[in-house]
């Protein structure tokens, strides 16, 4: 009850019908709001959904609102319509445009696009399916641009890497997944990891000299950081620069 009370001292129009956003409000103020919500019939969602920009900006965060909306979208429209409590698949043919328009009259078509989208990226990763994974990847990516901070830049280099790399051959593909990369390195040009993997893109893409000339850059500075580190270099970075030297795909059998 204790725990109750102070909240409501904190934040008095948690009562009212829509959560106001006060000027005063802190980052502490937020996040104890957040953990209030249990479903979108909370009086705390209100405020991540109707003031998303303000409670980003006191959060300094770009985005924390929205995930905070979708994530809730997600489990109560979407994730019953895919998987039992027990999580086990319920359809192998999800409805998707039944579940975009349920969401999209709740709520509105940005927030179902989104959603629907994220789910599709779940659901084919869960079923393992390649090539419908790396075809919702793209569009999210198209649709909504690179995600640079942080693991992000990580995650797109799997894409580009697990995805494009290993399981596509068709060139405007391989494109995006170039494009992609430079965006990555730019912002972080001493990972051998991301060099690595722009290097076999050109290569696979058929620019073999420029993938030879960054896959040496990639074993450079794989070699740079293992000696940092007093570690022996990964020799993944070796054996691909000999491959491609030889003319040899560096991708698996498809």
């Amino acid at each position: 009850m204790k725990k109750i009370l102070i909240l409501i001292l904190l934040f008095p129009c948690v009562g009212q019908a829509q959560v106001q956003l006060k000027e005063d409000y802190t980052r502490a103020h937020i996040d104890s709001l957040r953990k209030l919500i249990q479903n979108s019939g909370d009086k705390s969602f209100d405020l991540f959904y109707h003031n998303g920009a303000k409670v980003d900006s006191i959060m300094h965060r770009k985005g924390y609102a929205q995930g905070i909306v979708d994530y809730l979208i997600a489990k109560e429209e979407i994730d019953p319509k895919l998987w039992t409590p027990g999580g086990k698949d319920i359809s192998q043919t999800p409805d998707w445009n039944k579940l975009r328009s349920v969401i999209g009259h709740k709520y509105s078509k940005v927030y179902a696009d989104r959603t629907v989208l994220g789910a599709q990226i779940r659901w084919y990763g869960y079923k393992k399916d390649t090539i419908q994974l790396l075809k919702y990847n793209v569009e999210k990516i198209d649709k909504y641009g690179l995600d640079t901070v942080g693991l992000g830049r990580a995650d797109i280099n799997n894409i580009v890497f697990f995805q494009i790399f290993m399981h596509s051959k068709a060139q405007t593909v391989l494109m995006k997944g170039r494009q992609w990369m430079e965006v990555i390195l730019k912002a972080e040009p001493d990972n051998s990891a991301f060099m690595d993997t722009y290097a076999n893109i050109l290569y696979k893409a058929g620019h073999i000299k420029e993938g030879i000339s960054f896959e040496q850059k990639a074993k450079q500075l794989e070699e740079t950081h293992a000696a940092t580190e007093n570690r022996v270099p990964d020799k993944v970075y070796k054996e691909t620069l000999e491959k491609m030297k030889a003319g040899l795909p560096t991708w698996s059998n498809q």
